[in-house]
């Protein structure tokens, strides 16, 4: 008999969107505007930061920097 473990992964860092008053979200639609490609390079980004971040160290000013084709895109966690 084969038995599976299925560990739940939590989030150490929950990534959110700038809202203006407005409740826009600039940096959504800007994501929205890019393809396919350049949102799963940003996206892989910012999920590395959520999952894998290091106990105990500060996310203060913390920015990962993606590779598209248009340049680099820097997700900034505060």
């Amino acid at each position: 008999m084969v038995q599976y473990v299925i560990k739940e992964i939590v989030k150490k860092i929950e990534a959110r969107f700038f809202k203006l008053e407005s409740i826009r979200e600039p940096v959504r639609e800007w994501l929205l505007d890019l393809d396919q490609d350049d949102r799963k390079t940003i996206g892989v980004d910012i999920k590395t930061v959520e999952f894998g971040w290091p106990i105990g160290r500060i996310p203060s000013n913390f920015s990962p920097f993606s590779t598209i084709p248009q340049g680099s895109a820097a997700t900034t966690f505060l």
